[in-house]
């Protein structure tokens, strides 16, 4: 029997789909010549390349991941900063100033002592702004009698003003200068910024109530 030579083809594990290595024998006659030998070569170097192909190789590709639609643990922001709130009780009910101003309601209300009386507000953004003072809660102006005929107060803070001249009449509240209100109790004429007008007070009501010196008013949104 002639003897031969073996020669060994080994294929990487790292190119196996499961991770096990392929080996290829080949077996060239004892004795052979250098020609011969690189003419293997050449046609091992072919057959391993097609070893490669067969024994399979490896994708770097990772696998298509699809991501859950909701983690668990995770809350959508409507639920931790809506719905769930109200249901909860999370959000403040609304009160009875919130919904007069969200609605617009054009009333304040005037209380001097134990009188409490109604001022239907002005359609203009001084009177927004006026009532916008009563928001948070009443608040009082320390009021001081001025010429007989009204009383004026300084409200501590600027608001928006569009002066002209007016004739005001008992009843009638003033913007003046943009920093004071002023209750009409008499007439006179001047310029002023209208906020509203006091209901169902006739001038000899207004004077027992506003025309004895110096007065403390408070004006607010509920009764």
């Amino acid at each position: 029997m002639a003897r031969t030579k073996k020669i060994y083809g080994f294929i990487p594990a790292s190119n196996e789909p499961n991770g096990h290595a392929c080996m290829h024998i080949w077996r060239l006659p004892r004795g052979s010549n250098t020609l011969l030998l690189a003419a293997w070569s050449l046609t091992l170097t072919a057959v391993l390349a097609v070893s490669l192909t067969a024994c399979g190789m490896v994708s770097n590709e990772p696998a298509d991941v699809i991501p859950e639609e909701n983690p668990a643990g995770m809350e959508n922001s409507e639920n931790s900063n809506g719905a769930a709130e109200d249901s909860s009780g999370g959000v403040p009910a609304k009160t009875a100033v919130d919904e007069k101003i969200e609605k617009g309601e054009d009333i304040m209300y005037i209380t001097v002592g134990d009188t409490a009386m109604t001022m239907k507000l002005a359609d203009n953004a001084s009177a927004e702004a006026f009532r916008g003072l009563a928001a948070s809660g009443p608040f009082t102006v320390e009021m001081k009698e001025y010429g007989g005929f009204e009383l004026v107060g300084a409200l501590g803070e600027r608001l928006p003003a569009a002066d002209e001249q007016i004739l005001a009449e008992p009843g009638d509240v003033m913007l003046y200068q943009g920093n004071s209100v002023t209750i009409f109790y008499g007439t006179n004429s001047w310029s002023y910024t209208r906020l509203g007008k006091i209901e169902n007070m006739d001038q000899k009501k207004l004077m027992e109530i506003f025309g004895d010196g110096d007065v403390t008013v408070t004006f607010s949104l509920e009764e």
